[in-house]
């Protein structure tokens, strides 16, 4: 559970909010779903940052949810999901996660392309990023993040392959 980072744009760009007060709110959601976490009723936390570009404060809002995701990732013990831009290379996140107690292999980057430094990448089901991801020697997860959409057969593979 948690908080989707495309949201902070939809708060500032749509609503009127300022990047400090969709931080904020953010924030809070996240501390909503630590405790469904805390309670047993969910197993991990999502946050992360635009993978789109924003303004530099949107950036920085961005970042500061992410930090209270790891914070309370590291008081409930859970894994935290993270949605961010395209990249080889979270080790600034990782580093992010050790200050505050949350180790980087609880961190989750959701859509990785096969290898990744700093956190634990979460690789698509798509035979060449599995390839790198097991030649890589490294721990990873595999994902299929199905697509139910007709437009787009075999995006990702299905959940009955």
């Amino acid at each position: 559970l948690g908080v989707h980072p495309g949201l902070i744009s939809r708060l500032v760009d749509e609503r009127g909010f300022s990047p400090e007060a969709a931080r904020d709110l953010m924030r809070g959601g996240l501390s909503v779903a630590s405790e469904y976490v805390a309670d047993g009723d969910a197993l991990a936390l999502k946050s992360g940052r635009p993978h789109y570009d924003v303004s530099d404060a949107v950036w920085d809002a961005s970042n500061a949810v992410t930090r209270r995701a790891f914070e309370l990732g590291a008081e409930v013990g859970c894994a935290v999901q993270l949605h961010t831009e395209a990249t080889e290379d979270l080790t600034d996140l990782a580093a992010v996660a050790e200050e505050v107690g949350l180790d980087p292999s609880k961190v989750v980057k959701h859509y990785a392309a096969g290898e990744l430094a700093g956190v634990t990448p979460s690789v698509m089901s798509d035979k060449e990023r599995l390839e790198r991801a097991a030649e890589a020697g490294e721990p990873f997860l595999m994902e299929t993040d199905f697509v139910d959409d007709p437009d787009r057969p075999g995006m990702v593979l299905g959940p009955k392959t």
